[in-house]
């Protein structure tokens, strides 16, 4: 699961590198990329929560 997790960190950090490469300087304003690292870890947060019910439902079915 470590692993896991640290791969959909990583691609979440390199698909925002991704979009900041893509917009030009004068078009970012400050808020903007905050505010998408904002909705990015909370898309992550949900990621992880479903990730940790599909074990904790598998682990039960083992029990």
């Amino acid at each position: 699961m470590c692993a896991g997790a640290a791969g959909s960190y990583r691609r979440a950090a390199d698909g925002a590198a991704g979009v900041s490469q893509r917009i030009g300087a004068d078009e970012v304003q400050p808020f903007s990329m905050s505010l998408e690292a904002e909705m990015m870890l909370e898309h992550l947060k949900e990621q992880h929560l479903q990730e940790i019910e599909e074990l904790q439902s598998q682990l039960e079915c083992k029990v």
